[in-house]
């Protein structure tokens, strides 16, 4: 049982790697060819679009990932303290 359940976890973490392997391999295409004037975003109508649609993707998969390691080890929740009763 343990042992499917990590697997399960391996093969969910491979997926999320490999989405972000991709979602980055896209903007480094489309950065540098913008850098090399192979892309001009005054014609190359969407490009703009394509850039924020794979910053938006990495944006959730991160969300997730954070969200999956506060399942797994606990939230860590920030709360004002009084300075004197911690020091008693």
């Amino acid at each position: 049982m343990a042992t499917a359940v990590a697997e399960d976890a391996g093969e969910a973490h491979a997926a999320r790697a490999h989405e972000l392997r991709d979602s980055l391999a896209a903007l480094r295409l489309i950065v540098e060819g913008l850098r090399d004037g192979v892309i001009h975003p005054a014609t190359d109508a969407g490009i703009l679009d394509q850039m924020m649609l794979h910053v938006r993707h990495l944006s959730e998969l991160l969300d997730d990932e954070l969200h999956a390691r506060e399942m797994r080890y606990g939230a860590t929740i920030a709360r004002p303290v009084r300075i004197g009763a911690f020091l008693e």
